[in-house]
């Protein structure tokens, strides 16, 4: 039997006839072709499990077809893990699998896992032809698609995992085992903002090993800081020249913080986000390695075009520094890669600390924030969480209101909590706010920021966000673990980090109308929230692992420690 993804081409007969010969051959049983996407990279050279790793992935997705691989795997047939169920030949004595297989299961990642394992419990081995070739238009694994607990036998467990797939990995690191390793921080600011906030989830988390101390660095005060400190975290305020400073200005700052660095004799240096690359390049002055956690997505070549030139080609040099470039959602990696010169670029997804959670969604009554909010019984509450700016989209909520039938735009009543980080674009959703008729105006509230927002959660009916662009935006994850449906647009890293089709609805950005009538339906309809918000507290649980953050930070901080220069 040949299964084949729809939309799958095969170039001719001669693919088929190579993979069911190999599914004959005694103590395998199930064979697939090597499968490329329409760029000519390889999208599967079947499936491996890294050791350490959670779940299965792609072995050389990405690389060029052309290219051989270790051990000529994406030339030649070898066993695998597993087989994404793209094309697949299955010997007709193992057809009865099929009927084993869950009815939920309809993506061709699990179909692929689900099969193999079946496959491997009765002794059959999966073949990947990587011989022969298919092409596909193939979308990456959701979490939870290639979650396994097996062991590959077929792949070395001295080889790493995305990215470093197919290379040694690197172990340990023993001199800073049983020494205080000291790690100096830079944040553009202390503000209450999503990338600060996964910052100090991570530092609170680090802190409570007694082998960390660290250290922040910041041009600006906020009200983050005391949490910082609460947490066991030092704080120290230092100048910044700004986005537009010129070569000399911020070639003393650099020097600045190389200063710094040396003077406090630190082991490592952590810049958070992509305005904090010049301590990448201080750290290097220091002779000190860097972590670089970049929290923004969109397209390599956007971001920088705010910095002049001289400024700019800094920045993008800095890539080639860091012993890694932390990013928080696959897609942002992919679109980042043209500029990874040094194959250091990791995923390490975000993680929102369990407690943090539970005071969250334990600290508030519904009815009692509902009724302070001026939330009517029967009224169907939409929140939308985050920075005020033309990036997020919240206009687009205010023209979906607008275009709702009058009997619909009765029932809903909106939140927009923020901070207004783009004046000109917070004054026209403000001037659109007041243009509006008087009842649809009174449903409507810009909140602006607040340091607590989970009474808004709390009193939420439906979670919204309209980003253009996003990496992995902690308010989703919260938006989740208080069980709320999520309204999204499918950009950057959302896909992965909610389930379209289970927990959230998907509408194109821009879209007003259609946003329109997905709220409009599930304003009308408390049962279909009540699904999806199950779905939600699920999907979280799938997707946030605090303390997995914490610990590969911890790991790949110490091994930067182990390269600081020793001269120092």
């Amino acid at each position: 039997m040949v299964l084949v993804r729809a939309g799958t081409w095969v170039p001719g007969p001669t693919t088929i006839v190579q993979i069911v010969g190999f599914a004959a051959l005694p103590g395998t049983g199930l064979a697939g072709p090597l499968v490329v996407d329409s760029s000519g990279r390889v999208a599967s050279a079947g499936l491996v499990l890294p050791e350490g790793a959670e779940a299965l992935e792609a072995a050389f997705a990405g690389a060029d077809r052309n290219r051989s691989g270790m051990c000529y795997f994406t030339q030649a047939a070898h066993e695998c893990i597993a087989l994404p169920a793209i094309c697949i030949a299955l010997h007709r004595s193992h057809t009865d699998l099929l009927r084993a297989i869950p009815h939920e299961i309809t993506d061709h990642w699990a179909l692929g896992r689900s099969l193999s394992e079946a496959l491997r419990a009765r002794g059959g081995t999966p073949i990947c032809a990587a011989g022969c070739t298919v092409k596909s238009e193939v979308q990456a694994a959701k979490a939870g698609q290639l979650v396994s607990t097996a062991v590959d036998h077929w792949y070395n467990s001295n080889l790493g995992s995305q990215p470093w797939q197919f290379q040694p990995i690197r172990r340990g690191s023993t001199p800073y085992q049983t020494a205080c390793l000291k790690v100096a921080v830079l944040a553009h600011n202390l503000d209450r903002e999503g990338a600060q906030l996964m910052l100090l989830a991570l530092l609170s988390g680090l802190c409570q090993d007694e082998m960390f101390e660290v250290i922040v660095f910041s041009p600006k005060d906020g009200a983050l800081r005391d949490e910082l400190e609460a947490a066991g975290v030092g704080v120290e305020l230092i100048a910044s020249p700004g986005n537009r400073a010129g070569g000399k200005a911020l070639d003393k700052y650099i020097d600045q913080l190389a200063y710094r660095f040396r003077s406090g004799s630190f082991h490592a240096v952590l810049a958070n986000t992509l305005d904090s690359f010049p301590a990448v390049l201080g750290a290097e002055r220091a002779g000190l390695r860097s972590i670089w956690w970049q929290h923004e997505g969109g397209p390599w070549s956007a971001y920088f075009r705010k910095l002049r030139w001289p400024t700019r080609s800094l920045a993008y040099a800095a890539f080639a520094l860091p012993y890694r470039v932390v990013q928080v959602a696959e897609s942002t990696r992919q679109k980042w890669l043209p500029i990874a010169t040094r194959a250091n670029f990791e995923v390490i997804r975000n993680g929102i600390e369990a407690r943090r959670i539970e005071l969250m969604t334990g600290s508030h009554d519904r009815a009692q924030v509902r009724a302070e909010l001026g939330v009517a019984e029967g009224e169907c509450c939409i929140l939308l969480v985050g920075s005020v700016s033309a990036r997020k989209g919240q206009a687009d909520m205010l023209a979906a209101v607008r275009s709702m039938p009058e009997s619909a735009a009765a029932k809903i009543r909106a939140f927009i909590v923020g901070e207004h980080v783009d004046r000109s674009y917070c004054s026209k959703l403000a001037d659109g706010v007041e243009r509006m008729p008087p009842g649809a105006r009174a449903r409507f509230t810009l909140v602006g920021p607040v340091d607590d927002p989970s009474p808004y959660y709390t009193a939420a009916d439906v979670f919204v966000c309209c980003s253009r662009q996003e990496s992995a935006p902690r308010a989703i994850a919260e938006a989740m673990a208080f069980g709320l449906p999520i309204v999204a647009t499918a950009v950057d890293g959302i896909p992965e980090l909610v389930a379209f089709g289970k927990n959230a609805i998907s509408y194109q950005a821009g879209n007003s109308k259609a946003l329109s009538d997905i709220l409009t339906e599930l304003a009308a309809s408390p049962i279909e929230r009540e699904r999806l918000g199950q779905a939600s507290r699920d999907q979280v649980l799938l997707v946030n692992n605090h303390q997995k953050m914490v610990s590969r930070f911890r790991q790949i901080l110490r091994e930067a420690a182990m390269l600081r220069s020793t001269e120092l």
